[in-house]
């Protein structure tokens, strides 16, 4: 049985969520998969229906601002969800478009907690904002979430995610500050196939509540990496900007303190805490 063949039954055929699914053993990126997926609907004018990417290696693997996600060969999960997104726009696809990547965030979360309690662990995946997943201070997975326009067709969003479960038996070595799920773990722990199966159930039933705002803010609130007064640097694009944790706002925007006025980040990323 190959690789792929043992990585498919494993991760078995009565997955929640869409029955569409692609898996293959080695490609680029699991996102430009699938936006190649939907160029093909897209060129017969149809409709792309939901379905789930998922690979066993990336070579060319994306994170946040471009930068690359080291994905080797059965070393983690690597994959893209699509779903839909409302088609009425509005109020409802805003909604949808703020409560996604907290969502997507706490649908890893959740199954990873649970996977390290069963394996033994007494360590606790959070969330480093706006979508970095940590165990202790060690970054462990993280999220790309993007949406597109599809003309006269509903949108869609890919929610792109990676979680290192080892370390690399070859291929290139995980990043400096990157753990994996096998470095918590004792020896009773799920394969890899299997350990994608908790994570892919997970993800689905947060992805169940899309464009409930409160709902999603309450859950990544519990999961945070973040205490009030914890020094904060953060960047937004080519500026950085720090200040004092204060929290998260109705609609998931980080509150930072500085020079004594509250400023909301609605993007951007944490580069030191």
């Amino acid at each position: 049985m190959s690789d792929l063949a043992r990585f498919v039954a494993e991760m078995g055929s009565d997955l929640r969520g869409p029955s569409n699914r692609v898996a293959v053993a080695r490609i680029d990126s699991t996102n430009r998969l699938a936006r190649r997926v939907i160029a093909t609907y897209q060129a017969d004018e149809t409709t792309p229906p939901e379905f789930l990417v998922v690979a066993l290696e990336q070579t060319s693997g994306r994170g946040r601002q471009g930068r690359s996600w080291v994905s080797p060969p059965g070393a983690g999960v690597y994959g893209t969800r699509v779903l839909s997104l409302p088609a009425e726009g509005g109020a409802a696809l805003t909604e949808a478009l703020q409560s996604l990547p907290l969502l997507a965030a706490i649908g890893l979360a959740r199954p990873l907690n649970r996977l390290l309690a069963a394996a033994g662990s007494a360590r606790r995946c959070t969330l480093k904002w706006p979508n970095d997943l940590l165990v202790g201070d060690a970054k462990i997975g993280g999220i790309l979430a993007e949406s597109l326009a599809l003309g006269e067709a509903p949108p869609v969003a890919l929610v792109g995610f990676g979680l290192n479960y080892d370390r690399p038996r070859r291929g290139p070595e995980l990043p400096p500050g990157a753990t994996t799920f096998t470095d918590h773990a004792g020896p009773d722990r799920p394969s890899l196939g299997g350990f994608l199966r908790e994570v892919a159930v997970g993800l689905e039933a947060e992805l169940a509540h899309l464009g409930e705002l409160p709902y999603a803010v309450a859950a990544y609130r519990e999961l945070s990496a973040h205490r009030p007064g914890e020094r904060l640097r953060c960047r937004i694009g080519a500026k950085t900007t720090e200040g004092e944790f204060e929290g998260f706002d109705e609609r998931g925007h980080l509150k930072l303190l500085r020079d004594g006025e509250t400023v909301l980040l609605a993007a951007g990323e944490i580069v030191e805490r």
